[in-house]
């Protein structure tokens, strides 16, 4: 306490926060059921860009002798869980499954840049190959994106949708456009 009240004491420690675990926004990542160690991690920037369904995760990392992408074997299109910091909850954060879509080089060769998009929306944004030919509704979003929980509301016709080289998010929109309806992910 007298430390607190004694201003020149307080201007003699560091005005630097501190950076115990439960002050950073990413809490762990995780590659193939192994860690990252969270000292090679630099900076996480969430970005959003019109085009995307999803914001796209940004991770620039540390890569001394090229440790992440040799010794940790990362490519394109793998998969990292992180888990963030959920600073209006007590339990442990959200994590989040990132598919990497691209892997740069920074211009320090000791820094590589991971641009990652959230599991599901990178599945939105496959194309879609099916024809969909009077189905309910409930029945054709399980088909497009089956590793979500679909909670619907009744539509009484069936549909017809064939949408060629077209993206799974494509069909969506057409289909809300049609129904009257939203779709979104939680």
């Amino acid at each position: 306490l007298p430390s607190l009240l004694n201003p020149r004491k307080r201007l003699k420690k560091s005005r630097t926060p501190d950076l115990t675990m439960e002050y950073l926004f990413t809490q762990q990542i995780t590659h193939n059921e192994n860690d990252l160690e969270l000292d090679f991690l630099k900076s996480c920037t969430l970005t959003l860009k019109i085009n995307s369904p999803a914001p796209i995760v940004v991770l620039r990392m540390l890569n001394p002798n090229n440790t992440l992408l040799e010794d940790l074997g990362l490519i394109k299109y793998d998969e990292l869980a992180v888990r963030f910091m959920d600073i209006n909850s007590e339990d442990d954060g959200e994590t989040m499954n990132l598919v990497i879509l691209d892997i740069i080089q920074d211009k320090n060769p000791n820094i590589l840049i991971l641009e990652c998009l959230e599991e599901n929306a990178y599945w939105l944004l496959q194309k879609n190959y099916q024809i969909f030919n009077k189905q309910p509704v409930p029945s054709i979003l399980q088909a497009l994106v089956p590793k979500l929980t679909i909670d619907c509301g009744d539509f009484p016709a069936e549909n017809t949708y064939h949408l060629p080289n077209k993206r799974r998010f494509d069909v969506l929109a057409r289909m809300a456009k049609e129904h009257g309806a939203i779709f979104y992910i939680t």
